[in-house]
C-alpha cells in the first residue's frame, strides 16, 4: 500500500479550544474541502468564514504544521478522523469537524476505499451540546462519488451505523440499553472487524456472544471462576 494508515487507536485526533459551552439553537454551518488550501489566499478566506460559522465541516484536511496553525487560530475545538498520512511530511489527512462548543462524544467509521490509492473514505460523528435542547449529532462524510453507487452506499451505511451508536439523554448522559443491566461473562477472545469485539461464552446457554468494546462501560475483572470452556474455538469461523 502506497500510503501509511493509522492504527485504530490513532485515528481520532483533537486540538484547538472551544469558545462557548454549547451551540446556540440557531447556528451557521460551513462545509469546506481543504483542497482549497492549494489556492492562493485560502488562509484569509478561511479566517473570514470561520468567524461567521459556528460549525465547520471539512474534508481532505492535510494537517501540516502550517495548516494546523491556521486551524487553531479559528474559534473552534477540532475533532478529526485520519484516513492516511501524506507521502511528503507524513502529515495526517482526513476529515475534521470544528465547533465553537466541545463535543460530548466523537466516533468514526471507515468507508469505501479510493480505487487507485486504496485509502478509506472517513465518516466522523460528533455529539455537540445544544443550548436548551438535546445534543446535536453531526455526521461529517467524505464520500466516494465517482465509482458507481455501491461505494457511495457503503459510505452511507457507515453513517447509519454511527447514527445507531448514540443513545443519549437531553442532558448529554448516556442511556444504557436493557435498563442498564450488568453482564457477567466468561471472556474467550478479542477480534476486530471495523470495530473491536470481546467474544464471551455462556455455558448455561451453550453459545458464544460478542460485545463491541467501545460500547462497554465500567468493565471490571472479578475473581469469580468461569465454568470450563469448550476445548476448541474457531475464531475465523465465528467471525463469518
Amino acid at each position: 500500500m502506497l500510503y501509511k494508515q493509522p492504527r485504530p487507536d490513532d485515528v481520532l485526533v483533537a486540538h484547538g479550544r472551544a469558545t462557548q459551552p454549547a451551540l446556540p439553537r440557531r447556528f451557521t454551518v460551513c462545509v469546506w474541502n481543504w483542497q482549497k488550501s492549494k489556492q492562493k489566499g485560502w488562509a484569509d478566506e478561511f479566517a473570514k468564514i470561520s468567524q461567521a460559522a459556528d460549525l465547520f465541516l471539512a474534508q481532505e484536511v492535510r494537517r501540516s504544521p502550517a495548516v494546523r496553525g491556521v486551524m487553531e487560530a479559528a474559534p473552534y475545538h477540532w475533532s478529526g478522523a485520519v484516513s492516511f498520512f501524506s507521502l511528503k511530511g507524513q502529515n495526517p489527512v482526513g476529515v475534521a469537524t470544528g465547533c465553537t462548543a466541545e463535543p460530548l462524544k466523537v466516533s468514526f467509521k471507515r468507508g469505501a476505499r479510493e480505487p487507485v490509492l486504496q485509502v478509506p473514505k472517513m465518516t466522523l460523528s460528533t455529539l455537540i451540546p445544544l443550548q436548551h435542547s438535546a445534543p446535536l449529532l453531526v455526521i461529517n462524510i467524505h464520500a466516494i462519488n465517482f465509482t458507481g453507487l455501491k461505494p457511495f452506499e457503503s459510505n452511507l451505511r457507515r453513517a447509519a451505523e454511527l447514527l445507531l451508536d448514540f443513545d443519549w439523554s437531553t442532558q448529554g448522559q448516556r442511556i444504557y440499553r436493557h435498563g442498564g443491566k450488568v453482564y457477567q461473562e466468561c471472556p474467550v477472545a478479542l477480534c476486530v472487524d471495523r470495530n473491536y469485539y470481546l467474544i464471551t461464552y455462556r455455558p448455561a446457554e451453550g453459545k458464544y456472544i460478542h460485545f463491541r468494546l467501545d460500547r462497554i462501560s465500567d468493565l471490571e475483572v472479578t475473581e469469580v471462576p468461569c465454568p470450563p470452556l469448550p476445548e476448541y474455538f474457531d475464531l475465523a469461523q465465528y467471525a463469518r
